[in-house]
């Protein structure tokens, strides 16, 4: 207990450094990774639940990986915070909502995609069957959907939210597309059977928000956040009840959202314990971090590479079966922990560089911070970082929106008469005759 107290005031330490490095701005990437293993370490010392030991050197390992990324984050993050820039007003509104549209068009038939997997899973309950056929699929390395139309109308509805989120100003017309988003994306996160696309749309909204509306300071930030994380929370724990098979569980509904409120918390950290002190299992995985570079270069350069699973083997003899081990595990079997370090340090400087650039409030860019805090809000769970192909297309779709289609002007010119012109012109020169100290 002493050696975890002392790392857990380890972690502390970098979490009030990193507040301060990044003038106390609750969305700086190093003190949102600090504050969530500090949250992990503190949940650790004291568990509701028993859970397996997690051994010094290994908690050694986790807090050099805090460092790292936080010494990335502060070598970026030298320069003075970039100042707010106006922002250029989207020139057309109809592209967003075509893409909108396509999504909503969709969802109808994504529903019915749900239903059909529901019968193919063998259990009872549509959402749960559902979920066993979708893992299933994922396990053998095979597509969850019938059609890649349908998880590209999950990314393009999530993305879709973020975009009207980050135009909308105080107009109840806009009011009505931004909400109307936000459920669809909301709607194909649920029907997913899963709570990663839930959190990935919630912390993009809640970091679109906070860049917006300025609020950076933990009182200020603390104020707004509640209300979503509680909402998030309720909405989790109403998931794990309708998607997840509980019928072996004596506690019932009680016990299974608080197995998996810590199996996304604690459990991966006593997985990654395992994963540091049972080497020899894991000597020979394939490559995680470019699992979606390698298979092309391998084509070419005819050298034979075999990609990971799509999901990790169980460690049983766990307290708590266990199929994820935090952010660092991949990046410690691939590399070592030198180049897990490294890893660590360049992420760090990445992140970092995008919230600075997100800070001057580039739409582009805000849209690119908030689709990368999702990663960083599972760095307790597992390795989201190097899903480059989904990032890469997402980056694509940015650039081509942000930098193509809304500048595209669909605006129909507004034709005036003379009078309605003379009037403009009159108007202007009586103000120009007005002193500078009486214009209001």
């Amino acid at each position: 207990m002493i050696v975890h107290l002392a790392f857990t005031g380890c972690v502390l330490g970098l979490t009030a450094l990193n507040y301060y490095a990044g003038r106390r701005n609750v969305l700086y990437p190093p003190f949102l990774f600090a504050m969530i293993w500090l949250a992990v370490f503190t949940i650790y010392m004291a568990p509701p639940i028993e859970v397996d030991k997690v051994r010094a050197d290994t908690l050694a390992v986790v807090v050099s990986g805090v460092a790292a990324f936080s010494v990335g984050g502060a070598v970026v993050g030298r320069r003075r915070n970039s100042s707010a820039t106006l922002e250029s007003t989207p020139r057309n509104t109809i592209s967003k909502k075509i893409i909108f549209l396509c999504c909503l068009a969709i969802l109808p038939a994504f529903f019915l995609e749900i239903q059909r997997l529901s019968g193919a899973g063998g259990v009872e309950g549509f959402m749960i069957s559902a979920r066993a056929a979708i893992i299933d699929a994922a396990t053998n390395g095979e597509r969850p959907f019938e059609s890649p139309a349908y998880s590209i109308a999950v990314t393009l509805a999530v993305c879709s939210a973020f975009i009207f989120y980050i135009e909308a100003r105080d107009r109840r017309r806009e009011r009505v597309w931004v909400w109307g988003s936000i459920l669809t994306a909301l709607a194909f996160s649920v029907l997913t059977t899963g709570r990663i696309w839930l959190l990935e749309l919630v912390a993009g909204l809640v970091g679109i928000s906070l860049l917006k509306s300025r609020r950076f300071s933990a009182g200020e930030a603390w104020k707004f956040v509640r209300w979503p994380l509680a909402g998030f929370l309720v909405l989790f724990s109403i998931l794990v009840v309708v998607d997840k098979d509980i019928s072996g569980m004596s506690g019932g509904a009680a016990e299974a959202i608080a197995t998996n409120a810590f199996g996304y918390t604690i459990v991966p950290l006593a997985g990654f314990d395992y994963v540091l002190h049972h080497p020899s299992e894991y000597k020979y995985d394939s490559n995680h971090t470019f699992r979606d570079v390698l298979p092309g270069l391998a084509r070419i350069s005819g050298i034979r590479y075999t990609p990971p699973p799509g999901l990790d083997d169980f460690v049983f003899s766990l307290r708590y079966p266990t199929n994820v081990f935090t952010v660092f595990k991949s990046y410690y079997v691939d590399f070592g922990l030198t180049g897990m370090l490294v890893s660590m340090f360049v992420i760090g400087a990445g992140q970092t560089w995008l919230f600075r650039r997100a800070l001057a409030a580039d739409h582009f860019y805000i849209f690119l911070f908030a689709i990368s805090l999702f990663p960083l809000m599972m760095i307790a769970f597992d390795d989201q970082y190097s899903v480059g192909q989904y990032y890469l297309e997402v980056l694509i779709f940015a650039a081509l929106y942000f930098r193509v289609l809304r500048t595209i002007p669909f605006r129909a010119r507004v034709v005036r008469s003379d009078a309605a012109r003379e009037r403009e012109v009159a108007a202007f020169g009586k103000l120009a005759t007005v002193p500078k100290k009486e214009i209001p």
